[in-house]
């Protein structure tokens, strides 16, 4: 006997037949320009009626189907391994795209020989493969469908594990603050305050704030980086091998990320989004004035004085090489206690968060005004894969690339991500930096 599931599903291949005929009969009386004839208006309506005849047995066996589920008593499984970690997901998915080079109906079939603890993956491919699986007209797309939209919200998930393990590493995801805004639309930005409030007497005259306003539109740029691996770091049969990975993707976009962010690197149109500290005006930057504490405590309190200006900063944040938060962690007063005490008690310095990343030069510390960052960003990374290209293994790879190394001679295979992503700072007086540090050779005791 046949499942109720399996007769819904041929009803609705019925139905669909059914209605193609209705469209055609409708369609030959268009092109001839003339209403359906007495034959045509009778196989109308026959074909009408036996719709909703199905579509009244579809309703029926639906409702059969919902009170036999109601009636059948769940099977609790028990997992046979325990969640993966996160990213692990993500690493399995770009082995698999390696390793199939790219054949979707390949990693489907991989996935389900070497992953069997993961069906999903296996789904995912199976959803690729076929562009996103079509359903009948009359089956609406729900991402409770494994088959159809529910691979791609897996595949969503699976990037948002690896985006949320570079946020943890990278600075723009330890800002916390910064303001987030949409891909091409026209963002008003503040260039004069308008103005400060004031108490009214009764029957007076009310202030009348007057403010300075432009527009700013977030282009889409795309960041791509390629990763290259061997193929022994690739194959499946070594667990640490999905770890290793995860985490070459991680600290490879990090870094991207970082360097790009941090830089004094002006924009280009279509291209790439500048530097935070591109174009910074010449007051809101000054040399450090030493290592002492006496002359960090200034570099600090003079920074501050210049973010909050006249009108004071809504997100402060510090962002420094690790050097230097331990170089001003391991400051002594006279007394010997730590000068600045709130770095180890709860990660800030002046009351402000310190986010720290190796790819900031040590020479510099920035105070930023989170909120005066502008950041667009896409949540889902693109992976694809290549066995056969030629790559310059560089960071800042010349144009054209030189020299190359061929992917297929030294048994490597590279892998490409792809994330849009762009920031520009909101205002000019968003961003300060303190120049020439360096609290690396800085004594570790007070004055």
């Amino acid at each position: 006997m046949k499942k109720v599931s399996e007769r819904i599903e041929e009803h609705v291949k019925q139905r669909a037949a059914k209605a193609a005929a209705l469209a055609e009969l409708l369609e030959k009386s268009e092109k001839e320009g003339r209403a359906l004839d007495d034959n045509e208006r009778k196989a109308f309506d026959e074909i009408e009626g036996q719709v909703k005849e199905i579509d009244e047995t579809i309703s029926r066996l639906k409702v059969h189907e919902a009170l036999v589920a109601r009636a059948a008593t769940p099977i609790i499984a028990t997992p046979k391994n325990p969640a993966l970690a996160k990213g692990i997901g993500m690493a399995r998915m770009c082995q698999l795209i390696m390793a199939s080079q790219g054949n979707d109906e390949t990693a489907r079939r991989m996935a389900a020989q070497h992953f069997p603890d993961a069906p999903d993956l296996a789904r995912l491919f199976e959803g690729r493969a076929s562009g996103v699986i079509q359903k009948a007209a009359t089956t609406a797309a729900t991402t409770t469908d494994p088959a159809w939209a529910g691979a791609l919200v897996y595949q969503n998930t699976l990037s948002g594990e690896l985006i949320e393990l570079v946020r943890a590493e990278s600075i723009l995801g330890q800002l916390s603050a910064l303001r987030s805004v949409p891909f091409n639309v026209r963002i008003p930005r503040e260039t004069a305050v308008i103005g400060s409030a004031a108490w009214v007497g009764e029957g007076l005259s009310k202030p009348v704030g007057k403010g300075g306003y432009d527009f700013v539109t977030i282009p889409f740029t795309k960041a791509a980086l390629i990763v290259a691996f061997t193929e022994e770091l690739a194959r499946f049969s070594d667990p640490s091998a999905e770890a290793l990975l995860r985490d070459g993707l991680v600290l490879a976009i990090s870094e991207f990320l970082d360097k790009a962010f941090i830089s004094a690197t002006a924009p280009v149109a279509g291209v790439s989004p500048g530097g935070i500290l591109n174009g910074i005006p010449a007051g809101m930057t000054f040399p450090s004035a030493g290592n002492t504490v006496q002359a960090m405590q200034y570099d600090i309190a003079h920074a501050v004085s210049l973010l909050n200006g006249t009108n004071g900063a809504r997100s402060p944040a510090w962002i420094m090489n690790p050097v230097n938060k331990i170089a001003l962690s391991f400051q002594l007063n006279a007394f010997g206690q730590p000068q600045f005490p709130s770095l180890a008690a709860n990660g800030t310095l002046a009351g402000y968060p310190v986010v720290t990343s190796a790819f900031v030069p040590a020479d510099i510390i920035v105070l930023v005004d989170q909120y005066k960052i502008l950041h667009a960003a896409d949540n889902t990374v693109r992976v694809d894969s290549s066995r056969e290209a030629s790559l310059q293994l560089d960071t800042a790879p010349a144009t054209p690339p030189t020299p190359l190394i061929s992917l297929f001679q030294q048994n490597m295979i590279a892998l490409r991500a792809e994330k849009f992503e762009y920031w520009m700072r909101g205002s000019a007086d968003a961003v300060v930096t303190i120049t020439a540090v360096d609290y690396g050779a800085a004594p570790v005791v007070g004055p």
